[in-house]
């Protein structure tokens, strides 16, 4: 079974708040029902944020602001399609929109057009060139690319503007931890968690790092945390259990895949799950 975890980079967008909004030329009741569209956006509700930038647009058809932030509700609701639709109608509203761009960029590194994701991030990062969040994004796009030493380029300039985002220092542990730069992700991760001690993800990746490294003592340590910081880990169980085959306790190696088939779902393939058990038992004796 494939031990290395793939992640599922995570991206960071934004909607358009404040001085941009004293910009756009829409009158009081639309202007209303795009501040509620921002209130409920922030709050999870994305699909009455839809509703109410739909009453926005309606009023004012002319407003990208409310097409950029529609498409963000629409992308974080699941429809990516729909999301690029309405950043695309932005930037044709507004050219200079760097938010549109941003937010289409992550729709597309969604839906796996890291290409395409990347060129978007570079024509956000050309009109706002101060924004640490879209140097990260287009590093997170860039990693999933392959293309690991502009990817680390873009996190340290993030974090040159940002040395307080723990997504930067995250973001260039995987890079670090996928150029085979051990130490360096170790460093990178361990930073992000001084930021962010909260972070389950950035626990399991230290984890691995250190699982890679040959050190699967300190591997479960940080698998303990993360799975401590969010119960139903399913691949903080599964990459505990793999460090401990590595430090010979089959025993408990198997108390944590049986967990996995348990509440695993569809994350692990469960057949693969119960044969290496099987395999585990046997080694471990009656």
């Amino acid at each position: 079974m494939e031990r290395q975890q793939t992640f599922r980079i995570w991206i960071i967008s934004w909607l358009i708040f404040g001085s941009f909004m004293t910009a756009c030329s829409f009158g009081g009741t639309s202007r209303r029902h795009f501040n509620q569209g921002v209130a409920n956006y922030n709050s999870g509700n994305y699909e009455q944020a839809v509703a109410d930038y739909n009453k926005a647009i309606e009023l004012d058809p002319d407003d990208a602001t409310a097409y950029s932030n529609r498409g963000s509700a629409y992308r974080d609701s699941g429809d990516l399609e729909k999301a690029i639709a309405d950043y695309s109608k932005a930037i044709e509203l507004d050219s200079g929109l760097a938010a549109a761009y941003n937010g289409r960029g992550v729709a597309y590194c969604d839906l796996g057009d890291y290409e395409q994701a990347i060129a978007d991030y570079s024509e956000a990062i050309e009109l706002d060139p101060d924004n640490a969040a879209t140097y990260i994004n287009r590093g997170n796009g860039l990693s999933n690319f392959g293309d690991l030493e502009r990817a680390i380029a873009d996190y340290d300039k993030a974090i040159e503007l940002d040395p307080d985002d723990a997504l930067a220092y995250h973001g260039r542990g995987i890079a670090h931890k996928n150029s085979g730069d051990l130490e360096q992700a170790i460093a990178d991760y361990s930073k992000a968690i001084e930021i962010n001690p909260d972070d389950a993800l950035a626990y399991n990746n230290r984890g691995i790092a250190y699982a890679s490294s040959g050190d699967p003592e300190q591997a479960i340590i940080d698998y303990n945390k993360a799975v401590e910081l969010d119960p139903n880990y399913t691949l903080g169980y599964y990459n505990r259990g793999m460090a401990y085959v590595d430090s010979g306790d089959l025993e408990q190696a198997i108390v944590d895949f049986e967990w996995c088939i348990e509440h695993a779902g569809n994350v692990l393939n469960r057949e693969d799950l119960i044969n290496l058990i099987e395999q585990l038992k046997f080694e471990f004796g009656p």
